[in-house]
């Protein structure tokens, strides 16, 4: 048998090899609107937004709960929603696909817990006052290793790795688009 922690790290590594590209071009549009200040902090909660408030949903909707029983302990767009009330920041959401299989939900909940690392690591850089009920969000609760315990043991994933691979990428490109979006706006302002 295989240590889980050796098999987590095999997923967990396929999965990153597959989108470690994407992931760098958002980290890079992330820290350009987070170097803004203020107004770049907001513009970036609308961008997250304007992913994970639809996407959590049509998760939801797809089933994710069966996949990820602890779903509800993950879920961050009433947090989401509350910090851009709170600056009161609009956020237009995009369109997102709809996955169906247990594989491919495990690839979206994988974008969507892995930016929980990013908001923890926001968290200890950014100077931010207010608005940080989403980067807070599961902090203490273990979400990230047991979401990787879970990915790890999905036998559909293990089964269709690609369809993983496939979605988390689809994801990515979603908040790519939707940070892109922001950034400009962002810019323009500033430029005004």
């Amino acid at each position: 048998m295989i240590p889980i922690k050796d098999a987590c790290d095999g997923v967990r590594e396929k999965l990153r090899e597959a989108t470690v590209s994407l992931h760098a071009e958002l980290d890079g549009i992330a820290e350009a609107l987070l170097a803004v200040g203020k107004e770049g902090y907001a513009r970036f909660l609308a961008g997250q937004g304007a992913v994970i408030i639809p996407l959590e949903k049509r998760l939801e909707i797809s089933g994710i709960g069966k996949v990820v029983p602890d779903w509800p302990l993950r879920a961050r767009r009433y947090e989401l929603k509350a910090d851009l009330r709170e600056i009161a920041q609009p956020c237009d959401f995009l369109e997102v696909p709809t996955f169906r299989t247990p594989a491919e939900l495990m690839g979206a909940a994988y974008v969507l817990e892995g930016s929980r690392l990013g908001a923890a690591l926001l968290l200890r850089t950014l100077e931010l006052s207010a608005a940080t009920r989403f980067l807070r969000h599961g902090q203490g609760k273990g979400l990230w290793p047991s979401f990787l315990h879970e990915i790890e043991t999905n036998i559909d994933v293990n089964e269709h790795l690609e369809k993983t691979k496939l979605a988390a990428t689809l994801v990515l490109q979603l908040f790519i688009q939707a940070m892109g979006s922001a950034a400009r706006v962002t810019a323009l302002t500033a430029a005004e």
